[in-house]
């Protein structure tokens, strides 16, 4: 370790910067907690509730739409819902909001429909064995 430089540089790939990112899902859990927070305060979600889809495609839209990408979703599901088997929902479920070209006035009554409608991820519940 010692003869490595201190910050190595990032790659230059087609002339563009590249910086690799580590995956940690800080930025899922961070959004995760911001939407749910968000819900919370204006009484728009019951945290008493079994169903947690809402926190769960809110902050799904607002951390693909920060990231520029869908990704797995995995590190929101596992903010909103903890150790689970998780299949990933279809890319094109958000779609239509996050490639939206439309006026913005459109965007509240998509958003809507898009959060309260079942999405098509799968996830089965997990817990350590005893």
């Amino acid at each position: 370790l010692e003869t490595l430089e201190p910050f190595l540089p990032c790659p230059i790939i087609d002339g563009k910067l590249k910086v690799l990112k580590t995956g940690l899902g800080s930025s899922a859990a961070m959004i995760t907690s911001l939407v749910g927070s968000i819900l919370l305060s204006f009484d728009a979600f019951d945290v008493e509730s079994p169903d947690f889809e809402i926190v769960h495609n809110l902050a799904q839209i607002c951390h693909c739409s920060a990231q520029g990408k869908v990704g797995s979703g995995f590190d929101v599901s596992a903010a909103v819902f903890g150790s689970q088997k998780y299949t990933r929902f279809s890319p094109e479920t958000l779609s239509e909001v996050l490639n939206h070209e439309g006026s913005v006035d459109a965007l509240p009554e998509l958003m809507s429909e898009l959060v309260q409608r079942r999405w098509d991820c799968v996830r089965e519940n997990l817990a350590l064995p005893e």
